[in-house]
């Protein structure tokens, strides 16, 4: 990476921290451009130059945590279908504990109100990775075949969407990794042959 790329990460990375911050201590539409920028210290020109919106900031941050993911993974070659997916959630689970069930909240709550899906999108990173572990265990017979792998990736996901919700309405007062080890365990017990 050029020290040119760097600075341009950091400034990025700067601005989704200082907006996430804000996010956590206002309601997200009271929150104006100016006032990220004046927390980042930087120009609302630069703000511009990273992001389309302060929603875009959001998509972004799902995005960032879905990388994290990414780079989370190590070789999961040795591993059950069913092994690698409970391995995804895992490390999903540790994310989102790690930054705070309020912080979860602010990115639920403004995801809700702007208008795109991110969470829904059949592209991300979460999607695809479990996607293609489902495909390979029914592939291999471990699963019931009377389900698609897209029918049982919508499915885990919408699970896990609920139980983070649930996790934020009770302010992070469990563990939730713990709480998605343990349901993830029922949902393979209901699908595995």
């Amino acid at each position: 990476m050029t020290s040119r790329q760097l600075q341009a990460y950091n400034t990025k990375h700067k601005i989704i921290q200082c907006a996430i911050d804000l996010f956590q201590q206002e309601d997200f539409k009271d929150i104006k451009i100016k006032t990220i920028c004046d927390a980042a210290d930087i120009s609302i020109g630069t703000f511009y130059h990273y992001f389309d919106s302060k929603e875009d900031i959001i998509i972004k941050t799902f995005e960032q945590c879905d990388m994290l993911l990414a780079d989370q993974q190590y070789d999961l070659t040795d591993l059950t279908p069913e092994q690698k997916i409970k391995s995804i959630l895992q490390q999903m689970a540790f994310i989102y504990e790690k930054n705070s069930a309020s912080f979860l909240s602010q990115l639920l709550i403004t995801q809700l109100a702007i208008n795109n899906k991110y969470l829904l999108s059949t592209s991300r990173y979460l999607y695809t990775e479990i996607y293609k572990h489902f495909q390979q265990g029914l592939d291999q017979g471990d699963f019931h075949s009377s389900r698609t792998a897209p029918s049982l990736t919508s499915s885990l996901l919408r699970w896990l969407r609920g139980a983070l919700y649930e996790w934020c309405l009770n302010e992070g007062s469990y563990s939730i990794s713990n709480l998605i080890q343990d349901d993830a365990t029922l949902f393979f017990d209901a699908i595995r042959k």
